[in-house]
C-alpha cells in the first residue's frame, strides 16, 4: 500500500478517536495511547516477522490494561468501597452561606467523625499510591520496550 492510500486509511482508522479528542484532560491522552497500542498489537499478531513479537504483544497488552485502568479512574471507587459501606455514602450539600457540608449517615459523633476522617485520609493516600504504581509500571515497560516495538 502506498503512502497516500495508507494515509487515507489512517484517516478512517483514527477518525473516531480524533473526533472525540479534547485537550483539557489526561483521559484523552490515555485513550489515544491505548488505541495506538491496540493497532500495534493487531499488527504484531498478524504481520510481525521479528523473533520477539510474542513478548512485544504481552508487554503491549499489559500497557493497554494499565492505560484502561488509568483512563477509567475507578481507584477512588475501589479503595473507598468498604469505607462507604461502613460510614455511608458521602453526602455533600451546599449551605446558604456558601459553605459546603460533608456528612455520612453512619458518622454522627465527634469520635466517629475523627475516625472516619483519619480512615479517609489513609484511603486517599492508598488511592494515590495505586495510581502512581500503575503509572510507574506503564512507563517502566514503555521505557524499556518501546524501541523493540517495531517490525
Amino acid at each position: 500500500m502506498t503512502g497516500f492510500f495508507l494515509g487515507i486509511k489512517n484517516i478512517f482508522t483514527w477518525f473516531k478517536i480524533i473526533w472525540n479528542d479534547r485537550q483539557w484532560d489526561s483521559y484523552f491522552l490515555l485513550v489515544l495511547m491505548q488505541y495506538k497500542l491496540t493497532l500495534m498489537q493487531k499488527y504484531f499478531e498478524t504481520n510481525a516477522h521479528h523473533l520477539e513479537a510474542d513478548k512485544n504483544i504481552i508487554d503491549i497488552k499489559i500497557c493497554k490494561n494499565l492505560l484502561k485502568r488509568l483512563a477509567e479512574d475507578d481507584y477512588y471507587k475501589n479503595v473507598f468501597l468498604f469505607h462507604d459501606e461502613k460510614w455511608g455514602k458521602l453526602n455533600i450539600t451546599f449551605e446558604d452561606d456558601n459553605r459546603i457540608s460533608i456528612t455520612r449517615k453512619n458518622c454522627v459523633t465527634e469520635q466517629e467523625k475523627k475516625e472516619e476522617k483519619k480512615e479517609a485520609i489513609n484511603l486517599r493516600d492508598k488511592e494515590a499510591l495505586l495510581i502512581d504504581q500503575d503509572l510507574n509500571l506503564l512507563f517502566k515497560i514503555m521505557r524499556k520496550q518501546i524501541k523493540h516495538w517495531w517490525d
